[in-house]
């Protein structure tokens, strides 16, 4: 529905429709699920002599005197109410207009709902709900007062009263019984849909208003993972031809590596080799915490598809971390004779490139020996390059997304229209609740990564405040003296003109002044990836013993000297980016230190930090993150166009998310295509559901 299709429906009109586009409603569905930020109990009704200052309560009276005064060079009415119970109590209700509405006038019966407050020794209500009635039967009627009323967020322009108005007018629309469009578990004792719309916004007791958020929070998981479950079937239905092995390079690779896999990482092997075997295209996403050793399974599920002679796409959010990935694999395919390609830009420029000779784009050569019909297939790494339609390399086998809920939907799916139906594999760097996985990847099959690798020391994590800094670098020298190094990392690059907010620029210049005896390096995102590689280098060789930073090492640095950490600013970072930081240090034997400095917290800002200093379980933080901050904040504004919840939580409603999961493939093994339900055909045509989309 367009907003000139809104603007037909009662009480909107084009002027309306504007305003509710704002509020982001731009259809009848976006209207109806719009729903109150809270509620107001309206129906206290009491006597002014058993009232309490400051109380809001009903008064039901007559008008007995209406006047106009000044107050404070605004023009005021004053009504004086005389009580229907006792006709003795009167109540001044005052209001800020310019002129009197006409259907007030004395002799008129009015309710009034406001808060009560003696002033110049007279009960008064300042701009209260007023309303005007004859029989007692004409308020239980009302949207606005005599009952448990719905408050909304609104706009300029948008009183709550025509907003009540119109949703009312087309919830009436809705038979109120209205059999659901699905059947429900038996075992869920829910009110219907058409029940719970009418009643989450017009509930009769607050009572009701639990139960019909949960039933549209289970409607909402239901649809949601209906969507992701059929979309999973119809890939699982793609036969793919694959290529047969043409090389041998994994088992060598494997052999190379100077630490054994972890039984869960050796696990994930396994799942891909059989992904990778099957006639479906694979889409799995691997979910690890900080340090499980994610890159190394996707390096793996890379040498696999190019054994093949296929090629793979790498892809990664920031330039910052692509170019760390292209280096890593550098590292560990240069024995292989793999073809391997850095496709982005550096800082400054304004083009991208594709490789050629240009300085900004770094090509790893095959050995000269190997003819070109004997090499495997190339990987290419980069940032949202990998995107443009020019770039369309020949016999695509893998995309490989770091990152995953970095990108946007539309992202995602771009990049894996590259190829026919390429095998995908995703990674998230922030770990995530198996549960609230469910809810936003349903539609990939999982491989978790639970077991740290051996020869990781304990990590002790402590808040202080920044008068503990001399304390604080006093204990990092005598560390840096024994042969270990060090981070200290900040929010933010340059000065601003926040005093609180400090800045890698400055706070590195105070450094060196400070650990005069040591070598130090600075790093951040807008060093061009050769300068930096060039510092991350220094430090991997020990011959930069600290490093100032931003967040850009949050992932892809592994320096097991590494033994101590300061962040500045800590409660400015996201926590469990503050524990992806964390995880630089305490990947060597031996215990290491993490610092927190905060200073001027709020009460959420000590909660979060005191989360991190009492826990090391990423899967934890990050959903207590999440209870915290919200979903959509936690993940950010690019994934909330894919899960944009109205009332349901993952996190808090697990057991709700899982029946309606259980629900949803229950349905689709018995009616694989819906042909029997289908209202429910309907749902699944709302969206794009190709099944490359992920």
């Amino acid at each position: 529905m367009k907003m000139n299709e809104l603007a037909k429906l009662e009480y909107v009109g084009q002027r309306r429709a504007f305003l509710l586009e704002k509020l982001g409603i731009s259809s009848l569905k976006t209207l109806l699920f719009y729903l109150p930020f809270r509620y107001e109990d309206r129906r206290l009704q009491k006597p002014l002599s058993l009232a309490a200052d400051d109380e809001k309560i009903l008064f039901k009276a007559t008008v007995v005197e209406v006047k106009k005064e000044r107050l404070k060079a605004r023009n005021i009415i004053k009504i004086v109410l005389l009580s229907l119970d006792d006709h003795r109590e009167k109540l001044v209700g005052i209001w800020f207009w310019k002129v009197l509405p006409e259907y007030l006038s004395v002799g008129r019966k009015v309710a009034v709902y406001g808060t009560v407050r003696k002033f110049k020794g007279k009960w008064t209500m300042w701009q209260p709900e007023i309303e005007c009635f004859e029989e007692e039967i004409q308020l239980q009627a009302s949207l606005h007062i005599s009952r448990i009323v719905p408050i909304y967020s609104t706009t300029s322009g948008l009183s709550q009263k025509i907003l009540r108005q119109i949703i009312y007018s087309q919830l009436l629309k809705i038979p109120i019984e209205s059999p659901d469009p699905y059947p429900m578990p038996a075992d869920t004792p829910l009110p219907t849909l058409g029940f719970a719309l009418r009643k989450i916004h017009f509930p009769d007791t607050l009572e009701q208003i639990q139960p019909c958020k949960d039933r549209i929070a289970y409607h909402e998981f239901f649809i949601e993972q209906l969507r992701m479950a059929y979309r999973k079937k119809k890939r699982a239905e793609i036969k793919k031809r694959r290529p047969s092995r043409r090389f041998s390079l994994c088992p060598g690779f494997l052999s190379s590596l100077p630490f054994n896999p972890t039984s869960a990482q050796k696990k994930a092997m396994e799942e891909i080799d059989r992904d990778l075997e099957s006639a479906s295209p694979m889409n799995r996403l691997l979910l690890g915490d900080v340090g499980s050793g994610k890159t190394l399974v996707a390096v793996y599920a890379a040498i696999k598809t190019v054994e093949r002679g296929q090629n793979v796409l790498f892809m990664s959010p920031t330039g910052a971390l692509a170019s760390q990935h292209y280096l890593t694999l550098k590292k560990w395919l240069s024995s292989l004779a793999v073809p391997l390609f850095y496709i982005g830009r550096d800082v400054g420029q304004k083009e991208e490139f594709l490789p050629t000779d240009n300085e900004n784009v770094f090509f790893h050569e095959h050995p000269s020996d190997l003819s070109p019909g004997s090499l495997p297939g190339k990987v290419f790494v980069g940032t949202h390059a990998l995107l443009f339609r020019s770039f369309n390399p020949d016999s695509l086998g893998l995309v490989i997304i770091d990152e995953q809920h970095k990108f946007g939907v539309e992202q995602r799916a771009a990049l894996a229209k590259k190829a026919l139906y390429p095998d995908i594999l995703t990674m998230t760097a922030t770990p995530i609740p198996r549960t609230l996985a469910l809810s936003l990847y349903g539609d990939l099959d999982f491989s978790i990564l639970d077991v740290p690798p051996i020869n990781r020391g304990k990590i002790i994590t402590a808040i202080r405040s920044s008068e503990s800094l001399p304390k604080i670098w006093e204990f990092m020298k005598r560390l840096l003296r024994q042969g270990t190094q060090a981070y200290v990392v900040f929010p933010t690059i340059h000065e601003s003109n926040d005093p609180d907010l400090p800045s890698l620029e400055k706070g590195y210049e105070e450094l060196k002044k400070i650990f005069k005896e040591f070598r130090l390096g600075m790093v951040h995102g807008e060093m061009p990836p050769l300068e930096r590689e060039v510092v991350f280098e220094s430090f991997r060789k020990n011959e930069i013993r600290l490093l100032a930073a931003t967040s850009i090492i949050e992932v892809g640095i592994d320096i097991p000297n590494a033994r101590i950490m300061v962040v500045f600013g800590a409660h400015r970072f996201g926590l469990a980016q503050l524990h992806q930081i964390r995880g630089r240090v305490g990947r060597g034997p031996g215990v290491s230190y993490c610092i927190l400095l905060a200073d001027k917290q709020s009460q959420e800002s000590r909660k979060r930090l005191k989360i991190l200093e009492l826990s090391k379980d990423g899967f934890e933080i990050a959903k207590e993150d999440m209870k915290l901050r919200g979903l959509g904040e936690f993940f950010g504004s690019q994934q909330s166009g894919k899960h944009t919840y109205i009332t349901a939580d993952p996190i808090a409603q697990e057991s709700l998310l899982l029946k309606a999961r259980e629900q949803a493939l229950k349905i689709l093994s018995e009616d694989p295509d819906l042909s029997l339900n289908p209202k429910l055909r309907k749902y699944l045509k709302e969206e794009n559901l190709d099944p490359r989309d992920t």
